[in-house]
């Protein structure tokens, strides 16, 4: 009986801590329940190198190239035959295609030590870059969520397309089961974003599975103690 009880506990215990993240592409901030949304009004200039701290636990940094926060520089951000963003709107960028590694073009968005349970934008890329050789495939956009250790959750390319567009784009993210998404990741040549929206996450609570096996082991625990009494 105490190793079946042992057996029991384990189990639950185990359910509760790592049980498989589910996750899914969203089209809509209203997909995302109790959340808070970014504009990027403040401005941390062009030619970002370094991270930078949005506030609330959330630092941005790219890779690939310098990262932009803020007014389009120069008047207007190209997109390609997806039109462009002007000056007059405010956002994140990626302002390259690919570094000397190879790496591509990369936004990235950090919550530390607050991991969230959804996040999205409102984003466009230049879908024409062909990185100078005119046989090469361009790259879509791409979008991911990770752990705090570094493992996919999930990820998607986005078939984005804003002829001629002004300021034009489309919403997507990546919204989760619990608070796992430690990292969100945009990939594309001159990729953009605005209003970023995250989950303002709770407490997460069991799923009723999950409690139903903890009760059955307590349960258990509970008669194995009243048997014991009662010999």
């Amino acid at each position: 009986m105490t190793r079946i009880l042992g057996t029991c506990l384990a189990a639950a215990f185990v359910a509760l801590a790592a049980g498989p993240v589910q996750a899914a592409l969203i089209t809509s901030p209203s997909d995302l329940a109790n959340s808070v949304s970014c504009s990027f009004d403040d401005p941390a200039g062009s030619n970002l190198t370094s991270p930078i701290d949005l506030g609330n636990g959330v630092t941005f940094s790219t890779t690939g190239g310098p990262g932009s926060i803020g007014e389009a520089p120069l008047g207007a951000w190209n997109l390609g035959s997806n039109g462009f963003w002007s000056g007059s709107k405010t956002f994140a960028g990626v302002d390259g295609d690919f570094d000397d590694t190879g790496e591509v073009a990369s936004m990235v968005f950090d919550f530390g030590a607050s991991p969230v349970s959804g996040v999205g934008g409102f984003m466009n890329f230049d879908p024409d870059f062909t990185y100078g050789d005119p046989l090469s495939l361009p790259l879509p956009l791409y979008i991911a969520a990770y752990d705090a250790d570094g493992n996919l959750i999930e990820g998607h390319e986005l078939p984005i397309a804003t002829t001629d567009g002004f300021n034009d784009g489309a919403f997507y993210g990546i919204a989760a089961g619990s608070a796992a998404i430690s990292l969100f990741v945009i990939s594309g040549p001159y990729a953009v974003v605005d209003e970023l929206t995250v989950t303002a996450d709770a407490a997460e609570i069991p799923e009723p599975a999950t409690s139903a096996l903890l009760l059955v082991c307590v349960g258990a625990l509970g008669f194995l103690a009243r048997r014991r009494a009662r010999s």
